[in-house]
């Protein structure tokens, strides 16, 4: 998805964020989209790298899958979670660095997308994106530059790197676990060739 696609209102209901006290903020930092970081432009290594070194962001892997096939990695960018390094491929979310207080550090307009449009409900397990939206699509153009990005900062491909994180997280993280487990019985996309090829198809499942 590009910067010019249409995109949901955000919103903000403090009285209900209250009533839980931010379990989201607390325990799923939310996932940027390209255009929090580059509005009207295009992301590049040093927009991308300066969110990294800032402690504003780290990269974080979603999966998508098509037909039963091998899983590939959708890189995206989310919020930091505290202690989180900047390359949190397979690292379960923790409290958000940017949550001060009771609030975001942030004025709504600032925050990443996921965050600013989240719909909260008097029922946290009913909060949700609007219409079921995902945050994935709007970086799949994006998965050269943050697999490039992963490489050059890890020193190794970004196929060892996030197995490298699985295998090492997966007896002390839930999210490393079942990536692991998931990655175990299916199989991961060995290229990024056969990701992108992954990747297309299940973009073509979401139409």
């Amino acid at each position: 998805m590009s910067a010019d696609t249409m995109m949901t209102k955000r919103v903000e209901a403090r009285d209900l964020c209250a009533k839980c006290g931010g379990y989201c903020c607390l325990n799923v930092p939310g996932k940027f989209i390209p255009d929090d970081l580059a509005p009207g432009g295009r992301l590049d290594e040093q927009i991308v790298g300066e969110a990294l070194d800032s402690g504003l962001a780290v990269i974080y892997t979603s999966f998508a899958s098509a037909d039963g096939c091998r899983l590939a990695p959708i890189f995206t960018l989310a919020t930091r979670g505290v202690d989180r390094p900047p390359l949190s491929l397979c690292h379960e979310a923790t409290r958000c660095v940017h949550l001060k207080g009771d609030r975001c550090r942030y004025p709504l307009e600032k925050r990443p997308y996921e965050c600013a449009v989240m719909v909260p409900a008097e029922n946290i397990s009913q909060c949700g994106m609007p219409n079921d939206e995902l945050i994935e699509p709007y970086w799949v153009e994006y998965q050269e530059l943050l697999r490039g990005i992963i490489e050059r900062r890890s020193g190794r491909s970004w196929y060892r790197e996030l197995m490298s994180q699985a295998e090492e997280r997966r007896h002390t993280d839930n999210y490393a676990y079942g990536a692991y487990s998931i990655i175990q019985a299916l199989g991961l996309a060995l290229s990024s060739e056969e990701a992108d090829a992954i990747i297309a198809k299940w973009m073509e499942s979401l139409e």
